[in-house]
């Protein structure tokens, strides 16, 4: 047995030099980093919050509801003039007797146009309501929200009221306001402008069309009952 001991005893001294190497390498290895924690801890990372522009993103939500205002407003007029349109049973056979033109479109054409330049009279109005206040940005959205109500007037006119020379009055009117509105949203929102150039076109051909019907059917008034409010 003390043969035993004695025959180990350098390997213990041995791996008693050993174990001191190893045990200071750990201690300088893991001290930085304990030191590197307490040092985070004490000084913890803060976040620059002033990065974040607050008035820019204010400026986009009003910007948002601007443009879902416009939309709204154009799909009211869409909706008050739909109420009249030929899909009543009603209207339908009153338009049907009326004497039109040959090239007066087909009835698939219509709502396909006016999703179209109803989408492009929102975006219009959104652009110039965009721009920096000024005179001409005023007269041109005074001049849309006329259009718009004239727009939707023409429907209960012509379909409700089966008076196609009081909605012919009111389309050209409606004409005249879409030019205008033109001409001043140009100076305010090139792009505002061009929007509005397919519809003033439309309302253009729908005013020749207008007046066509007017002149073959100046008793149109008298072919049915008017139609009811859907």
């Amino acid at each position: 047995m003390e043969g035993w001991t004695r025959g180990n005893g350098n390997r213990v001294v041995a791996d008693s030099k050993c174990f001191s190497f190893y045990s200071v390498s750990l201690c300088l290895c893991v001290e930085p980093v304990f030191f590197h924690c307490r040092q985070s801890f004490s000084n913890p990372v803060r976040i620059d919050l002033t990065v974040v522009d607050w008035g820019d993103m204010k400026t986009k939500s009003k910007s948002w509801l601007a443009i879902a205002g416009f939309g709204a407003a154009v799909a009211g007029a869409a909706w008050f003039g739909s109420r009249y349109s030929p899909k009543n049973a009603r209207t339908r056979l009153w338009y049907s007797r009326l004497e039109k033109p040959s090239y007066n479109p087909p009835d698939y054409v219509f709502p396909i146009a006016w999703s179209t330049l109803y989408t492009l009279m929102a975006i219009s109005g959104w652009r110039v309501w965009n721009e920096a206040d000024s005179p001409e940005r005023s007269k041109a959205l005074r001049l849309w929200v006329s259009q718009l109500l004239a727009n939707a007037q023409w429907s209960k006119l012509f379909f409700g009221d089966h008076r196609p020379v009081r909605a012919l009055v009111d389309v050209v009117a409606l004409e005249a306001m879409i030019v205008r509105y033109i001409a001043t949203a140009r100076k305010v929102d090139n792009a505002a402008a061009l929007c509005f150039v397919p519809y003033a076109a439309w309302v253009g051909f729908a005013t020749v069309l207008n007046a066509e019907i007017a002149l073959r059917n100046p008793d149109a008034h008298k072919k049915f009952p008017r139609a009811k409010a859907a």
